[in-house]
């Protein structure tokens, strides 16, 4: 009965393991080719691009930090979809101190949630990659480094 289950264990640990795999190869690595357009998550059928040309440095005052970027969403796109259905404007807060990165409201400059690479991902999903892609891109650190070297080289 144990090597039942330890065999059953280690099957589902490979399959999930081939899904996660799987999954990450339906999303294209740059919408239309574009290298300004890296994907930074997909789920569900939907893509997130981040937009590397869209990043606007808000506040340079070491540790404090603020950087506002763009994310394209695709949905679809695992069936070959690159139109864009909407882009969402991100805006962020960083402080090294700590460290922290606050989500902060488009137009009142307001906390709406803390992004930390140990939430779930209904809370850090898309917004944690947005932040940390842009903090790499314009200061050349990273600032959790919870990503794999491909995400901060791409």
């Amino acid at each position: 009965m144990k090597v039942f289950r330890l065999l059953a264990i280690v099957v589902t640990t490979l399959l999930l393991t081939m899904s996660v795999s799987f999954a990450s190869s339906l999303y294209p690595p740059y919408l239309n080719g574009d290298k300004n357009l890296k994907l930074i998550d997909g789920h569900m059928g939907i893509a997130y691009y981040y937009d590397s040309t869209s990043v606007v440095n808000m506040l340079y005052n070491p540790p404090y930090y603020q950087l506002a970027v763009n994310v394209a969403v695709v949905p679809d796109a695992h069936k070959g979809n690159t139109a864009i259905s909407r882009v969402i404007p991100f805006r962020f807060y960083y402080n090294i101190d700590k460290p922290e990165i606050l989500l902060l409201n488009n137009n009142t400059g307001y906390p709406i949630t803390y992004l930390h690479p140990d939430q779930p991902l209904s809370i850090s999903r898309v917004r944690l990659p947005a932040a940390e892609k842009a903090f790499h891109q314009v200061y050349n650190i990273r600032f959790f480094d919870s990503f794999s070297n491909e995400f901060y080289w791409r």
